[in-house]
């Protein structure tokens, strides 16, 4: 599909949230690209994986909300501080535990391996 004619579909479908020309041009640069975009979404769903596996073995996370995103939102002890320990160390989650329904929760942004394995030794240190 011609992008001029992708572009007006993406104008008449953004309210209420807009979608800017840079995003477009990478949505389509990307619709280019599936095979590539296909891998990224198989590391990310491996890597949310491997992080729902290991945060499991922590006993202050007390439970752990299926996801099929690339977040997921993890009720566990002591939220707020934990929250203000990672951040101190420069890894960034979401704060919900004072969101109705979501009290005592973080949402974590599933993040490469690397990033993966800072967050769950970081999560460790603070409740050791």
């Amino acid at each position: 599909m011609p992008a001029k004619i992708l572009s007006l579909i993406f104008n008449k479908i953004k309210p209420p949230y807009n979608i800017n020309q840079a995003t477009q041009d990478l949505v389509l640069e990307a619709l280019e690209n599936v095979d590539q975009v296909n891998a990224w979404i198989k590391e990310t769903v491996a890597e949310r994986e491997n992080l729902v596996t290991a945060l499991s073995t922590i006993e202050q996370v007390h439970h752990i909300t299926p996801s099929d995103a690339n977040f997921i939102l993890v009720k566990l002890e002591e939220p707020r501080e934990l929250y203000n320990f990672l951040v101190s160390r420069g890894i960034i989650v979401r704060d919900r535990s004072k969101v109705e329904l979501c009290e005592g929760c973080l949402r974590i942004t599933v993040g490469t391996g690397d990033e993966n394995v800072k967050l769950i030794e970081a999560i460790k240190q603070f409740y050791i």
